[in-house]
């Protein structure tokens, strides 16, 4: 039998009554009643309430009702944990329970946060305490089985949600820290600030597939942004199959093998600068001759000619599809 219902069951002896369990879209709080028809309704957990006729009840069992029910709660409140709310918030649990849980570990859920996911490759003593203490005390969260989950409160650090500079920077400087700490194996990601408890859960998932792509594309870094990698953050659940058959298409059946270092480096600034011929030249310290006739040298190799929008673009996507899924 479910520990609720035992509990009702409990009630029901006390106060002499059966009471009826029932499935509720009302969102109240844990012992709240309200009457509906010639019933009273009270909440005991989240989607479940008991129903009692009210002719039955006094005030004094209402009262009586409204307490032992208050009282559970308040015990169960005690056990719970803040990677509890965390398990709870990825595993997708009701929003009623989980503004609930917010509230009753102190977490305000008017309040704008950074979402900040963390992955290590084994565990580390102290890391939860020196991220609270990089981000001076304003953030609401813990560390267990190798992963993390923060809330950066962006109000109490006086930042602004839109300046994604400065939530960079914020960001970077952590890295930075972990770095001169020693820990090299911790990968970080940060999403864009939520407003609303209804995106809490999106936004860890959106921070745990950025960290997946992260170490796909850019395995060298340490942290990651969701608004620097909405193409990886798409390219990185292709199936395998699909992204060999696409570079073979664009590049021919040998892929890149056949394009050395020197051009790979070539076509990769060629294609930052934005096709810009002077700009490249100048970065790679090369003469615009020299450019030019490597980029002919690709086109006769791979038919691809880059100066053409088009057909940089599908190269710059097989570039970055043969680094992510390792394909020659």
């Amino acid at each position: 039998m479910r520990e609720g219902h035992v509990l009702i069951d409990q009630l029901n002896r006390i106060i002499g009554q059966r009471g009826e369990v029932r499935s509720t879209r009302a969102q109240m709080q844990i012992g709240q009643s309200w009457r509906l028809g010639d019933e009273l309704l009270f909440q005991f957990e989240i989607n479940q309430c008991v129903a009692y006729p009210l002719k039955l009840l006094h005030p004094q069992s209402i009262q009586l009702i409204e307490l032992l029910l208050l009282e559970a709660s308040s015990a169960y409140s005690k056990g719970l944990s803040v990677l509890d709310f965390f398990h709870h918030l990825m595993d997708g649990k009701p929003i009623v329970q989980m503004v609930q849980e917010a509230r009753q570990l102190g977490l305000d859920d008017n309040k704008v946060y950074m979402p900040l996911y963390l992955e290590m490759e084994k565990a580390e003593s102290g890391l939860s305490s020196m991220i609270e203490s990089y981000f001076e005390g304003k953030v609401f969260g813990d560390i267990s089985d190798l992963q993390g989950y923060f809330f950066i409160s962006i109000g109490d650090l006086a930042l602004d949600p839109l300046d994604q500079e400065a939530l960079e920077e914020l960001g970077r400087g952590l890295t930075e820290l972990l770095l001169e700490e020693g820990l090299e194996h911790v990968r970080m990601s940060f999403t864009l600030p939520v407003h609303d408890i209804h995106h809490w859960s999106g936004a860890f998932h959106l921070g745990k597939n950025l960290c997946y792509a992260g170490r796909k594309f850019d395995p060298e870094a340490r942290v990651y942004f969701s608004w620097k990698m909405p193409l990886e953050l798409m390219l990185s659940d292709l199936p395998e199959e699909s992204v060999k058959r696409y570079v073979e298409q664009v590049l021919g059946e040998k892929g890149l093998s056949q394009v050395n270092g020197e051009l790979f480096s070539t076509l990769q600034v060629f294609l930052q600068e934005n096709l810009n011929v002077s700009e490249t030249a100048r970065k790679l310290y090369i003469h615009r001759n020299t450019l030019l006739y490597r980029i002919e040298r690709f086109k006769q190799e791979t038919g691809r000619d880059l100066r053409n929008g088009r057909e940089a673009y599908l190269v710059y996507l097989a570039m970055i599809l043969c680094k992510g899924f390792h394909t020659d």
